[in-house]
């Protein structure tokens, strides 16, 4: 397990073998491809039980979750892990 500390101060721990998990694999493929609908499933697959702390972390003042800003918590978190992988 990695803790990881995000741009905007989240903090998640993220079980460092995810990046060999093929059905992961699958949906990221899925979503270079252009399907934005894997997003949800991509963020529950590398963050578990955590989903809902990094909704709650990127939630606006209007109670909307903006993708922009869950997909850039998912991309510093792929980040982080290559990086050790590296």
């Amino acid at each position: 397990m990695k803790e990881i500390k995000t741009k905007s101060g989240l903090v998640l721990t993220i079980d460092e073998n995810i990046l060999d998990d093929m059905e992961l694999f699958d949906a990221v493929a899925e979503l270079q491809d252009g399907n934005g609908m894997m997003i949800p499933k991509v963020v529950s697959k590398v963050c578990g039980d955590q989903k809902k702390a990094v909704y709650d972390h990127c939630r606006a003042e209007d109670g909307r979750v903006p993708v922009q800003a869950v997909t850039e918590i998912v991309s510093e978190i792929f980040e982080a892990l290559n990086a050790k992988n590296s």
